[in-house]
């Protein structure tokens, strides 16, 4: 079934991804030509084709591709998944609240899954990435700062949350109350801090690594490396 968004659609066809990914190659040109790679079809999670570039400021989500300036909107271009449009902010990328949208669903003590696949993002900030509530942006490269959650795939730089921190691999410094990943190269920094793979420090009430061969310091009440546990302070050479 096909359809097209008043809201989004900007006069754009949208489908669902289940039937975009049963769709043969030569359906899937003639709604999008050209857009589409060989194996676009077992890999297709939303939508992508060259776009437009937008100056000092832009809507998300938005038919914009490139924003150079400030994308603003409710929620990110990850949050629509058909969305016609990659869309990366090379300046400031402010959100009413789109990671509020996951946190709801995400338990106490959840660790993200690890980065599986190397396709192309949805959304990438290329700078500041910031909300009074929650951020959700595949990929952050610079600093992600919001009140309450932040929420990714990827994060290269800083992120400072006053409630909770999850991305799959972090390279850098994550500073929440909660902070978990999939993959951590760097610092953790909270109260809670959680990674199924960690090379670096983690500093917190209560620290956990599930499996590494790599070096790790860890500094708190209850610190756990590979299923052993300290107090105080434990690290693995």
């Amino acid at each position: 079934m096909l359809c097209s968004s008043p809201i989004f659609g900007q006069g754009f066809t949208y489908a669902p991804a289940d039937s975009l990914k049963k769709m043969p190659l030569t359906r899937l040109d003639s709604l999008y030509p050209s857009a589409f790679s060989s194996d676009s079809s077992t890999n297709l999670s939303c939508i992508t084709r060259s776009g437009p570039k937008r100056y000092l400021l832009a809507y998300q989500p938005g038919k914009a591709q490139t924003v150079n300036g400030m994308a603003i909107g409710v929620v990110g271009q990850d949050v629509i998944c058909n969305a016609p449009y990659n869309q990366t902010t090379n300046g400031i990328n402010l959100q009413i609240g789109g990671g509020l949208f996951h946190w709801s669903k995400i338990p106490f003590g959840y660790l993200p899954p690890t980065l599986s696949h190397t396709g192309q993002p949805k959304s990438i900030t290329n700078g500041l990435q910031c909300s009074l509530f929650g951020t959700q942006t595949d990929v952050v490269n610079g600093l992600a700062v919001s009140g309450f959650v932040s929420v990714g795939e990827r994060l290269n730089g800083i992120a400072l949350n006053l409630g909770s921190s999850h991305y799959q691999k972090v390279n850098g410094l994550s500073i929440s109350f909660r902070n978990s990943a999939a993959q951590t190269k760097g610092v953790q920094l909270g109260i809670f801090n959680g990674s199924k793979q960690l090379k670096g420090v983690q500093v917190g009430l209560r620290n956990n690594v599930q499996t590494t061969d790599q070096s790790v310091l860890q500094i708190g009440l209850w610190n756990t490396i590979n299923g052993k546990s300290f107090p105080i302070l434990n690290f693995s050479l």
